[in-house]
């Protein structure tokens, strides 16, 4: 049987729980944004008849924090023929105003942060430095 020191078990104990303090904050910080995000989208459909909207991914651009790319997966009221609900995929680039985020342009979508920065950038996939 292993015995453990008390002031062991303590650091432990401490470490853990500073841990899961971390990560619960960590989460929180990131949650304003994505909310924002999702009330943008949805007020910029709210004509279309959607249900659901479902951030995928949310990234600032990293070369100005005004700007931002996120894509959604939105579900609407209605089916397609096999009686499932029509699901789309989108994109969008977004400006910063205050606190919220406003719609600037749709785009392209995207799940990954290396094509989302190609997005921002403007750039094509695939198109480097070296040219095309």
């Amino acid at each position: 049987m292993k015995v453990y020191r008390r002031s062991n078990l303590k650091t432990k104990t401490l470490l853990c729980l500073s841990l899961l303090i971390l990560s619960a904050f960590t989460s929180v910080s990131c949650s304003p944004n994505t909310d924002t995000v999702k009330k943008s989208i949805e007020l910029h459909l709210k004509d279309l008849g959607v249900r659901d909207v479902n951030v995928d991914l949310f990234m600032a651009d990293p070369n100005d924090k005004s700007r931002a790319y996120a894509s959604a997966t939105v579900t609407y009221n209605f089916a397609k023929g096999d009686g499932q609900l029509q699901k789309e995929f989108l994109g969008y680039v977004l400006k910063q105003e205050g606190q919220d985020w406003k719609i600037e342009r749709t785009t392209a979508y995207a799940k990954d942060e290396a094509r989302a920065k190609q997005i921002l950038a403007g750039t094509k996939p695939g198109a480097g430095p070296e040219g095309r």
